[in-house]
This record gives structure tokens, C-alpha cells and sequence, in this order.
């Protein structure tokens, strides 16, 4: 069994599936989403770790899922993915710089027009 590691952790909710391939959907610098096939890791308190296909600080969808599609522009929000620390001792400013930079935290909402918003 490995011992601790950096890792990449989302929440399972931001996974998909394109025939057969697990993937997440991702928001680049313009907004515009696209999906990126991924490798999956273990299951970190919730969290399941990502070991390809994904890098740090890259965005990626978490609510909304079933209204995505590649190719869309939309407005991205920041949300607060599950603390795998909750129970544990408090978490500093400086602790969740860090763990925000580590989880891809975001929702999005569809700015074309006459698609209503996918806040839930």
C-alpha cells in the first residue's frame, strides 16, 4: 500500500461516462466547455482521486452534468466541494488556498440564450 501523496480529488458527481470511458467535463480560459477522458484512482473520504487526464487548477464542471455540452460557453461559479477533513481539526486560510488549488471546484451556468439556470 502507497503511503501519502499529492493528488488531484473530485467529487463523484463531476464524473461522467462516454461509451465506457469515465470523463469529466472541463470550463478552459474562454469558457467553453469541453470533456477530457480520465483514469480514476481510489476513493479519498468522498473524493475520487484522478491519477490522468486532468492537471491542477484546470476547472471542472460538478453541477449540471445531464444540460452539458461540449463546445458550450458558459459562466463559471465556484462551489464548495466536500472538506475530507470534516471532523478533524480546523482548517486555516492557508490549508484551503492549498486543498482549493488540489480540487477542481466549479458550477457552471449557461450563458446562451433562452437555457435557464442549472443551480441546484
Amino acid at each position: 500500500m502507497a503511503g501519502p501523496h499529492k493528488a488531484l480529488l473530485v467529487s463523484e458527481r463531476a464524473l461522467d461516462s462516454d461509451q465506457g470511458q469515465k470523463i469529466v467535463y472541463i470550463v478552459n480560459e474562454k469558457n467553453v466547455v469541453a470533456s477530457r477522458p480520465v483514469q480514476l484512482g481510489a476513493l479519498h473520504d468522498g473524493l475520487r482521486e484522478i491519477t490522468d487526464g486532468l492537471k491542477p487548477g484546470e476547472r471542472v464542471i460538478v453541477n449540471g452534468l445531464q444540460q452539458v455540452q461540449p463546445g458550450a460557453t458558459v459562466e463559471p461559479k465556484l462551489v464548495d466541494m466536500p472538506n475530507p477533513a470534516r471532523g478533524k481539526r480546523a482548517e486555516s486560510p492557508k490549508d484551503r488556498e492549498r486543498r482549493s488549488a488540489m480540487l477542481a471546484r466549479f458550477l457552471h451556468r449557461p450563458t446562451r440564450p433562452g437555457v435557464g439556470d442549472f443551480r441546484w
